[in-house]
């Protein structure tokens, strides 16, 4: 494992999106952010992690079953908070 997201990957694309679910780097492993800044040397990069109200809903164990609904509509919510910043890197709207 290079990173937490494996995002470097994706290296020679013009655009990236990642969505790292739990940004944070591990010991050594650097994080999502690391990536991000990597990759933006060459590429127009967005990073998106979960927001205050994601991390909440997530809560402390990310694999906690019980908490699964929560997590997937406080995403959805966020989803409808980054549209926009996503559909920067394409400079046309990702909405109807």
């Amino acid at each position: 494992m290079v990173s937490t997201t494996n995002a470097r990957l994706a290296a020679g694309h013009d655009r990236i999106v990642i969505l790292a679910p739990m940004p944070e780097g591990y010991g050594q492993i650097p994080g999502a952010a690391a990536d991000a800044e990597t990759l933006a040397a060459q590429a127009d990069v967005c990073l998106i992690a979960p927001d205050e109200q994601s991390v909440a809903a997530i809560g402390p164990n990310p694999y906690d079953p019980t908490r699964r609904k929560a997590a997937a509509q406080a995403g959805r919510a966020q989803a409808d908070a980054v549209v926009d910043k996503i559909a920067t890197l394409w400079d046309t709207p990702l909405r109807p």
